[in-house]
């Protein structure tokens, strides 16, 4: 299914967009990632309400329920209305720039890190893996 139109509750990978992506301001680059891993794009209610996705891209208690292969979680602070709608999900990684952020709780792996910083430098290296034909060489 293709990942921009396929609902966040089917889709294999989610990327999942907190409060502290500042979403609203860098959403092109969180979409172009999105797109260039094959990610549906989901949020947690402060996104939702700040008008930034559609209330059917809220994840949580009273959102959906994620039963992704993989969600990256940017920004999320971890509260208990939204880690409802993750406890399905097979492999979580959160990144976080508070280190003490209870999403790390939940998460298979946790990166310590402002996202708005780290996500284009994975773009980077993405871009360059793909023109290397995936052998890496990207620095």
């Amino acid at each position: 299914a293709d990942p921009q139109t396929v609902d966040i509750r089917e889709a294999e990978i989610v990327l999942a967009l907190g409060n502290g992506s500042a979403a609203k301001d860098n959403f092109a680059a969180f979409e172009q990632f999105a797109e260039l891993i094959g990610a549906a794009i989901g949020g947690s209610r402060p996104v939702i309400d700040a008008g930034v996705l559609p209330h059917e891209c809220q994840i949580g208690q009273t959102g959906r329920t994620l039963s992704a292969r993989l969600a990256i979680l940017c920004g999320i602070s971890g509260s208990e209305y939204f880690t409802k709608g993750i406890e399905r999900v097979d492999t979580r990684i959160a990144i976080n720039s508070d280190r003490d952020a209870a999403i790390f709780k939940h998460a298979d792996l946790g990166i310590a890190a402002d996202v708005n910083t780290l996500i284009p430098k994975f773009m980077v290296h993405l871009k360059q893996g793909a023109k290397d034909g995936g052998k890496g060489g990207g620095g």
